[in-house]
């Protein structure tokens, strides 16, 4: 629980520092005399700044752990937060948001909460249930695997790009939203910079319900219908994001109708991002973190071509841009229907018989990997994993297994397990 607790505050410290810079562009644009097309290059470049960092704390998860993947995020990229205060350029303050994005720490605060998180963090807080990479390293509980074949288990397997694309028009809305609303409400409404950024507060408020409410969708949908039912609850939620973020260009001339659609779309753009991540761990196991990363860069890569395409080099006014970004993100989000396991079926057919969780997870490894003990871990997961059949699958598969071995570990899985001395 201490793991998860630093998990949520590391994100929500993250996001603070991330966007608070943008409730303030009103003032900020006077202050620096940022033109339209300063401040859509300042969030691009705030965006992009964290494809990158994405991939490389995935890479560092799996290789080194999330303690050291915070803290060295922390400390190479919490600078720029306070340098942001300092600018007094446009080009200062796009070199600062590039590197605000993916900063861990208490980015309102004092710079002694930076120093805070970091310690308490690496002191507190474990890399996972069992214990602290490096200690389980040293042990020989831990394989050490190299990163090649990491990032070949990832980048080879398809369901991490169609992941990737999808994730940009759920999560990469969310940013787009984050970036433009308070100015949106500023000049659509002609309403008070408090005002403004009360009611475009409201986007992201609603994480508190929205975001663990698709998590909890996820795994009740799982419960009933395995991982397709992970699949359509997905693509129905994201295509409704979609709806609405048009719907929002369409009412720009109301307040009342903008803030009620707003809702509407926070509230299902972001269950989407949380239901997003109720199949993402299942695409790899050896390579849950990198995969991870990648997805999340997609997040930042869909943002950083919403921003560029729709609100700053197209031509187009705020609501059109909205209403073009709905019709955009309900075509992406059908690349849903291509995401299949074989185990488990996808969104227009059913598993293929014969195939199990364990053969999907042991093709990343070579004969000579598994020979070393390498895949473990992965086995272990597979056997975990079976949880994603459907109801039925489950129940056929107990049918022909047997009562005495449907909730413990099957014998030949412990002897596959443990590796010949």
């Amino acid at each position: 629980m201490v793991a998860f607790h630093f998990a949520w505050a590391s994100f929500f410290c993250a996001w603070i520092s991330t966007f608070s810079p943008a409730a303030l562009l009103p003032v900020i644009r006077e202050s620096l005399n940022l033109t339209s097309f300063d401040i859509g290059n300042a969030g691009i470049a705030a965006l992009c700044g964290a494809i990158a960092g994405r991939i490389a704390m995935g890479t560092a998860v799996d290789r080194y752990g999330p303690r050291y993947g915070i803290c060295c995020c922390l400390g190479l990229t919490s600078p720029a937060v306070f340098l942001i205060a300092l600018a007094q350029t446009p080009t200062q303050f796009l070199v600062a948001s590039m590197f605000n994005v993916k900063v861990v720490g208490f980015a309102n605060a004092c710079g002694a909460g930076l120093v805070f998180m970091t310690i308490t963090t690496m002191l507190l807080a474990q890399d996972c249930p069992d214990g602290n990479y490096v200690d389980l390293k040293a042990s020989g509980v831990m394989k050490r695997q190299s990163n090649w074949a990491m990032w070949r288990a990832a980048v080879t397997n398809y369901r991490t790009w169609v992941m990737m694309a999808t994730y940009g028009y759920c999560f990469g809305v969310e940013l787009t939203m984050n970036n433009l609303l308070s100015q949106y409400m500023f000049d659509q409404f002609s309403l008070g910079l408090q005002t403004a950024g009360l009611l475009a507060s409201v986007f992201g408020l609603t994480n508190i319900l929205s975001r663990p409410s698709g998590g909890l969708l996820s795994d009740y949908v799982a419960g009933r219908w395995g991982m397709r039912g992970r699949l359509w609850a997905l693509w129905v939620t994201q295509t409704l994001a979609g709806l609405m973020c048009m719907l929002l260009g369409l009412v720009s001339r109301s307040l009342p109708a903008t803030m009620a659609v707003l809702v509407m779309l926070s509230f299902t753009c972001q269950q989407s991002a949380g239901l997003s991540f109720g199949v993402v761990p299942f695409v790899s196991k050896r390579s849950t973190g990198l995969v991870a990363g990648f997805v999340g860069a997609g997040g930042n890569v869909g943002a950083s071509l919403n921003q560029a395409i729709f609100f700053t080099y197209a031509g187009l006014s705020t609501p059109q841009g909205f209403l073009w970004l709905g019709v955009l993100s309900m075509a992406v989000t059908a690349l849903y229907a291509l995401v299949y396991f074989p185990m488990w079926g996808g969104m227009l057919s059913g598993p293929k018989e014969g195939l199990s969780e364990e053969a999907y997870y042991l093709a990343e490894f070579t004969p000579e990997e598994i020979a070393q003990g390498l895949h473990t871990a992965s086995l272990r997961f597979a056997f975990e994993s079976r949880s994603q059949r459907s109801s039925t699958g489950r129940k056929d598969a107990s049918v022909r297994a047997g009562a005495a071995h449907s909730t413990a570990t099957p014998a030949h899985i412990i002897a596959v397990a443990t590796p010949s001395v």
